[in-house]
């Protein structure tokens, strides 16, 4: 039925880039980090990362959009 078996599938590696951790600057910039980390479960999100890299995928995306709305961003 082409159907993928995501629990045969081995668990994913995150990417990060930790050496070159750029810290948000601004409150927009760590409000914005914040909702990040909370909806990835990492302890923290530059301004450089990519929420792909950190594991992030299109539903999750949703998510990261209305949680940032409702935190006012």
């Amino acid at each position: 039925h082409g159907k993928l078996d995501r629990r045969a599938l081995p668990a994913p590696e995150v990417a990060t880039r930790r050496d070159s951790y750029i810290a948000p600057t601004t409150d927009t910039e760590r409000s914005l980090a914040r909702v990040v980390a909370d909806v990835l479960g990492v302890d923290r999100v530059g301004t450089q990362d990519s929420v792909f890299a950190l594991g992030g995928d299109s539903i999750l995306s949703i998510q990261l959009v209305a949680r940032a709305k409702a935190a006012g961003l």
